[in-house]
């Protein structure tokens, strides 16, 4: 069962507004611009989606009309290497040399895996804690 949205103040003044207009109005003649403006007005102030919705107004002329095209997030660029430099390690027999394979996830989506061999455990949370800070 749809709900129906609460509507906020001054919206349905202007509903009944836009409700008038669709009567009166002749063929497929354009919104008038005073009616524009108060939608674009309510717009801003109580959201693009919600008020589309109730003045039956497409939602992207709507949009338009105030100005809320968002551009497109910019993103850091990271860096394209990281140098990482492990302590001298410790001599032990080759047999014994521990080797870690680490998998981070940077953003959603996006997974960095890292093989090391030779290094102790506190060299690898080093260079996992390097990596998450230099991840975009």
């Amino acid at each position: 069962m749809a709900t129906v949205p609460k509507i906020p103040p001054g919206v349905r003044a202007v509903r009944n507004r836009f409700e008038a207009w669709r009567k009166a109005k002749s063929g497929r003649e354009k919104i008038p611009e005073r009616l524009w403006a108060q939608a674009a007005a309510l717009g801003k102030r109580y959201g693009v989606n919600l008020v589309s919705h109730l003045l039956r107004l497409n939602h992207s002329d709507l949009r338009d009309r105030i100005g809320a095209v968002r551009a497109p997030k910019r993103r850091m660029a990271g860096p394209a290497f990281l140098e990482w430099t492990p302590a001298a390690p410790v001599p032990c027999a080759p047999a014994a040399t521990a080797e870690y394979f680490l998998e981070l996830e940077t953003r959603p989506g996006r997974v960095l895996r890292v093989r090391s061999r030779g290094a102790s455990v506190a060299d690898v949370a080093e260079l996992a804690r390097r990596l998450v800070e230099a991840a975009p």
